[in-house]
């Protein structure tokens, strides 16, 4: 096709190619329906986020560890996440040493979230703990369900975000390990690496 001055024109369809590509780069991705934005263990009782994170792997020393109202040493293993309503997440840590012995792995939910529906989910879910074992093979495992705080309203509701934390009880030294499943014992999409952490005495 020629032009005005009758010159040949260019095709404009590279050009259009070229811009929805840099489109596709600049327009922000849209949110996963379940993703952890934060975890890490804390040697503070979360709050407003994990006061005192520990790097991974780390170490720490038993007279460190925070004290619980039952005077109890504990660590924290806390995660931010964003869930769509209907989406679950499943805080699990394990524990290994040499005064907890081989106890059953265990599933806590708190008592809210075991009604309207939801308990005969985690009921089947507590049947398949094998599947969300860690590093330490389930050993001392505790996982700590979590779903959306209010109903879907829409099928385009945002995903809601939800801090969560998993405490565990240390009277010794210990191993830990924790991460963020779904329900099939997959790893949940986000910063969501492996956590362990060494408890000296």
């Amino acid at each position: 096709m020629r032009t005005a001055g009758g010159g040949r024109s260019r095709p404009l369809l590279p050009v259009w190619g070229a811009l929805f590509a840099l489109a596709s780069l600049i327009a922000p991705s849209p949110a996963r329906a379940a993703e952890v934005i934060d975890s890490t263990f804390c040697l503070e009782e979360p709050r407003a986020g994990c006061g005192a994170p520990v790097e991974s792997p780390g170490t720490v020393s038993i007279g460190r560890l925070p004290l619980n109202e039952r005077g109890q040493r504990v660590v924290y293993f806390y995660s931010f996440l964003r869930l769509e309503p209907g989406k679950v997440a499943l805080l699990v840590t394990e524990r290994e040493g040499g005064c907890y012995g081989s106890p059953p792995p265990k599933l806590y939910v708190n008592p809210t979230m075991r009604s309207s529906g939801w308990a005969s989910f985690w009921e089947e879910v507590e049947g398949r703990s094998k599947d969300f074992s860690l590093a330490l093979g389930g050993r001392g495992l505790l996982a700590v369900g979590v779903v959306p705080t209010k109903a879907a309203t829409s099928r385009k509701e945002a995903p809601q975000g939800i801090p969560a934390v998993n405490e565990r009880f240390i009277a010794c030294p210990a191993r830990l390990a924790g991460q963020v499943l779904d329900a099939d014992g997959k790893p949940l999409a986000g910063r969501n690496e492996l956590k362990e952490l060494t408890v000296t005495p």
